[in-house]
């Protein structure tokens, strides 16, 4: 009996064996759908971290092509990279220049305010740069980029009225100052595209890729010897690149005075006075140009702007809002040609010679 008994034993039943077991086939399947997942969501982030890298590559490629032909672009936006490059690393004065003249503006001021013939008219000591932009009337972050790095003006001269832009605190549905310029940081090729067709469609009426893109380069050249100023000769299609003694636009307010208003509550005049105020340097509000019939003759002065500025140290105004040229002296309904743009200078010395001549000898 005990022997049978020991031959059984074996077969019997033993408590908890069962379900050590069944807990031991549990746990293999628990195990084998862990590594499942963990295998997808390696296979999920291999993938994510490939597009990223594809992303990277794009990104990097485009941005090369982007700095490598600079002048497939459009001649308005070389010309104003370029200026702000130039601000931002270039030496635009003598170092002993004691009459350092900074002028801003929009295209009208870059085709119509030549620096060669201003220091010419100021002589020895007199150094000027054309900082006009195309499409653009604000001039403050190019103005504040200029004195950081050490190239101060002693006089700038302004056309344009500072921006009126209400000053903006914290928005959440835009929380970056300026959502246009972050896009130009984060995606500086987005309009590479476009550009590279326009260029190509355009370069075939020009001479061909080539001649075409040389052509931007002159334009840099051209600009950097004449210290930022510029004549747009693309615009001119008349002979002589002079308008037709008759030519008038259907805009025209032959009647009205266009009067150019300052207020000096706007945010841009506080950053303007803090920056006279930090750098020392001399702020002139002078004439700007239009054609003869545009706008009627401007006063010998604007006495409400003049008013405004008399108690503001470091920044003044002198002679009438602007100018009304003759046709002749422009090349397109905007810009004056190159014999506008001596009209134009002669005629701003003249204005500012009692200002600026004594600088010759005071100036820092």
């Amino acid at each position: 009996m005990a022997e049978e008994s020991l031959r059984e034993g074996p077969g019997e039943d033993v408590p908890g064996a069962g379900t050590a077991g069944g807990a031991g086939a549990d746990g293999e399947g628990s195990g084998s759908a862990a590594e499942g997942a963990d295998g997808d969501l390696r296979r999920l982030l291999g993938r994510l971290g490939g597009f990223g890298l594809l992303l990277l590559a794009g990104w990097l490629l485009l941005t090369a092509v982007q700095v490598g032909l600079p002048y497939v672009r459009p001649g308005a936006r070389i010309i104003v990279e370029t200026k702000r490059e130039w601000i931002r690393s270039a030496p635009l004065f003598p170092s002993d220049a004691r009459v350092r003249v900074a002028v801003f503006g929009d295209s009208r001021i870059l085709s119509g305010f030549r620096p060669e013939l201003f220091d010419d008219l100021g002589g020895p000591g007199f150094s000027s740069f054309n900082l006009a932009l195309p499409d653009s009337e604000r001039y403050l972050d190019e103005l504040t980029a200029l004195c950081e790095r050490g190239e101060v003006p002693t006089h700038v001269l302004l056309t344009v009225a500072w921006p009126v832009d209400p000053e903006r605190g914290f928005d959440v549905f835009h929380p970056l100052p300026d959502d246009m310029e972050t896009i130009e940081r984060l995606v500086p090729f987005r309009d590479l595209p476009r550009n590279l067709t326009l260029f190509f469609l355009r370069s075939l009426s020009r001479g061909g890729p080539r001649a075409y893109y040389r052509a931007g380069e002159a334009i840099i050249e051209s600009m950097l010897a004449d210290r930022g100023w510029y004549f747009i000769e693309d615009q001119s299609h008349y002979p002589g690149h002079r308008l037709p003694e008759d030519f008038e636009l259907e805009s025209d307010t032959p009647d009205r005075i266009r009067e150019r208003r300052l207020d000096t509550d706007a945010p841009a005049f506080r950053r303007l006075r803090a920056l006279v105020e930090e750098y020392g340097f001399e702020a002139i509000y002078v004439p700007v140009f239009f054609r003869q019939g545009a706008y009627a003759p401007a006063a010998g002065s604007n006495a409400e702007s003049t008013a405004v500025l008399a108690s503001t140290d470091g920044i003044g105004i002198v002679g009438p809002d602007y100018w009304l040229l003759p046709n002749r002296l422009f090349s397109d309904p905007v810009h004056v040609n190159p014999e506008g743009a001596e009209v134009y200078t002669r005629r701003l010395w003249e204005l500012l010679e009692p200002v600026l001549g004594d600088g010759r000898e005071t100036a820092r």
